[in-house]
């Protein structure tokens, strides 16, 4: 989850994510209509402006029915619920938005061109998407199925991911902190220190699973419908 902004309508940059919901920001930012993203931004927004950030998974945790308020609260700063993130990018470069929430892999491209965006990931309330592969019960070559998994995790696809920016991450740290060296831009969006894998946090998905019909009709109807 990256904090990302262009350089003209802000040009001093953003710091948090509070700041999305600053003075002047009102009618300026994007956001991501998926909640699993955007309701983590407005839960680490919220517990900021309480006083208390770093907190963001415990108030998602404990209040969940509060961070909902504060997002349909919060959704008239919104002007733009982006579905993808090439559209993101695209209302951004275009300054249809100045500021917002995005993945972070959108940026390299336009970063490496030179474009004027900037970004941030804010040390607290860090969240990363996490993925998987899984292999259906019913396969027929389980082996196969095994080995296609250990072939995708292994140095040689994990390197070329890191060498091709715009793919996925390096989930190696050491093959990671080799690729940082020659591809800076990479290295700001994605982990490639030992102590930033050591650090990996994730969207509070226990939480989403638990509660995902009410997340899901109150995200629908009161935050994305009323903004």
């Amino acid at each position: 989850m990256t904090l990302t902004w262009h350089n003209e309508p802000v040009p001093g940059g953003l710091k948090k994510w509070s700041d999305l919901f600053s003075d002047g920001m009102k009618g300026k930012i994007m956001l991501y209509n998926a909640f699993y993203m955007s309701l983590y931004t407005f839960a680490v927004a919220k517990v900021e402006m309480d006083g208390k950030p770093g907190t963001a998974k415990q108030e998602i945790t404990n209040n969940l029915d509060g961070v909902l308020q504060f997002a349909r609260q919060k959704s008239e700063w919104v002007k733009y619920w982006w579905p993808t993130t090439a559209d993101a990018v695209n209302a951004l470069q275009q300054k249809n938005v100045s500021a917002g929430n995005i993945h972070g892999n959108g940026l390299i491209t336009p970063l490496k061109a030179n474009q004027p965006v900037g970004f941030t990931v804010p040390d607290n309330d860090q969240a990363y998407v996490q993925l998987f592969f899984v292999v259906p019960k019913t396969t027929r070559n389980l082996e196969l199925a095994q080995a296609a998994i250990d072939l995708f995790a292994g140095p040689e696809i994990q390197r070329a991911f890191g060498e091709q920016p715009g793919q996925l991450s390096v989930n190696i740290p050491s093959i990671a902190a080799q690729v940082a060296t020659t591809q800076p831009v990479w290295a700001k969006v994605y982990p490639s220190q030992p102590n930033q894998f050591t650090n990996l946090s994730y969207y509070p998905y226990d939480v989403y699973d638990k509660n995902n019909d009410k997340i899901t009709k109150f995200w629908n109807s009161e935050v994305l419908r009323k903004s």
